[in-house]
């Protein structure tokens, strides 16, 4: 495998990672929990998927992974009274997750994908044609 080929794949996993993340945010966006310093469960804290540059022993690039960081602030403050969760001025933690930012997070990780998978099918198709050449 070419050094295209690894950078594309890691691409292609990097995205598949950062669509996770966002799932995993929109899926419990409305996890709701007990406000810091309340007694009881914490909400669910979202996550914030940061990409990084993977270098080998040389310092050439060998790709990019994702990490997830966590989301700041990571709870916000909402009335529900008729919470078990509530305190006593009836606020719950939620957490801090943007929907319509997450949407356009989906959205670029498909089209990251996207364009990893192509890469990795340009370059197949020049390592065929090479070797119809030599052939």
């Amino acid at each position: 495998m070419g050094p295209a080929a690894s950078i594309s794949l890691s691409g292609a996993f990097a995205a598949g990672n950062r669509l996770g993340i966002s799932a995993q945010n929109v899926a419990n966006a409305r996890s709701i929990g007990a406000r810091p310093g309340v007694e009881g469960q914490l909400p669910y804290q979202p996550q914030a998927p940061a990409q990084q540059a993977v270098a080998g022993p040389d310092g050439q690039g060998l790709g990019t992974r994702v990490v997830a960081r966590p989301v700041t602030p990571p709870f916000l403050a909402e009335f529900q009274p008729d919470s078990p969760s509530a305190d006593a001025e009836g606020l719950v933690a939620a957490p801090n997750v943007d929907l319509a930012g997450e949407r356009v997070e989906q959205l670029g990780s498909l089209r990251s994908y996207q364009a990893n998978l192509a890469v990795l099918r340009a370059q197949g198709k020049m390592e065929r044609e090479a070797m119809d050449i030599l052939a």
